[in-house]
């Protein structure tokens, strides 16, 4: 079964790109740029990536941004993912993003931006893999700040598949978000939001109604209101979920 599962043509709809480095490249990339790991060996760090709950997943994948120093080195850990694509015939693939880690940083938003979308050329030319890139605001940074992360991003929309809400959920429903969101659809670009993955149903309603999303990342407090699910039938939107 798992031998099918993998030869399975699939689509995978929901990834952080950081998320997809394993221990090795990331402390391959510490070296490389000298940047101190708080951990003293690779065996140590994997060891780190047993996860017990979100807030590890975060730190850790924090601490992955840090030792991306270029963007030869974020195209490199997408051409890593994208081969692990391939080896699991995932056709098609949307990468999550976030502009603001880097900018924070002292990075651009380009650097982020061409970085992966080079990345998608390369491995269209190398695996026939087809996808799209899609940056998020992060939402416990406000609306102010996505509304400049907005600015930074228009001049790309070319390369973008569509745009997004994530991070922190409970106490920043997408309503506090309304008029940016309104600026990207005004752009031609679609939105998609996570909602529903920590906070209640009623975030999932506020990304429907408040700013239009075209799709929900994860959504699985939907199954707190029977007429949420319903209406989410009824108007085919989809959700990214994982399965389990």
């Amino acid at each position: 079964m798992i031998e099918f599962i993998r030869q399975m043509p699939k689509v995978e709809l929901h990834m952080h790109v950081e998320g997809s480095m394993e221990a090795e490249m990331l402390w391959q990339l510490a070296e490389k740029n000298n940047y101190q790991l708080p951990y003293n060996s690779v065996a140590a760090l994997s060891q780190a990536y047993k996860f017990h709950n979100l807030t590890e997943f975060i730190e850790m994948y924090m601490l992955g941004t840090r030792v991306i120093q270029s963007e030869q080195d974020l195209h490199d850990v997408c051409m890593r993912y994208f081969k692990k694509c391939h080896q699991q015939n995932i056709r098609h693939t949307e990468v999550h993003c976030d502009i603001r880690t880097y900018v924070d940083y002292g990075y651009s938003a380009g650097f982020v931006i061409n970085a992966i979308y080079d990345a998608f050329t390369d491995a269209k030319k190398l695996y026939g893999i087809t996808g799209g890139l899609m940056p998020c605001f992060l939402r416990h940074l406000g609306n102010e700040v996505a509304q400049k992360d907005l600015e930074l991003l228009l001049p790309y929309k070319d390369k973008l598949t569509a745009i997004g809400l994530s991070a922190i959920e409970v106490g920043y429903p997408p309503s506090l978000f309304k008029d940016t969101f309104k600026k990207v659809r005004d752009a031609g670009i679609k939105v998609i939001a996570h909602a529903g993955e920590e906070a209640p149903a009623s975030y999932i309603w506020s990304a429907i109604n408040d700013i239009k999303v075209d799709r929900i990342d994860h959504g699985i407090k939907c199954l707190q209101d029977n007429k949420l699910v319903d209406y989410l039938a009824d108007k085919q939107i989809p959700l990214t979920v994982c399965p389990y």
